[in-house]
């Protein structure tokens, strides 16, 4: 992930559509799954405020997004 793309992409975490929510989520997972850059993806997504909004996400009432979520966190204990 560029630079330059990390905090558009952090900010369609906040769309109402939950497709583009997943979507945003699926990339920043695979991101950070790239062990080299993981460090630098890191940064990028707490400097533009991207941690903040994935919790925000969390205390969301939809429930798709919230399946969303316990999706991706049951992905990654596989």
């Amino acid at each position: 992930m560029e630079n330059g793309v990390v905090a558009p992409f952090c900010n369609l975490l906040g769309a109402s559509d939950g497709e583009i929510t997943l979507k945003v989520l699926n990339g920043l997972k695979r991101a950070l799954n790239n062990a080299q850059k993981r460090e630098k993806v890191i940064e990028l997504i707490e400097k533009c405020g991207g941690l903040r909004k994935i919790k925000q996400l969390k205390t969301k009432e939809s429930k798709l997004v919230l399946k969303m979520i316990e999706k991706q966190q049951s992905s990654k204990l596989d």
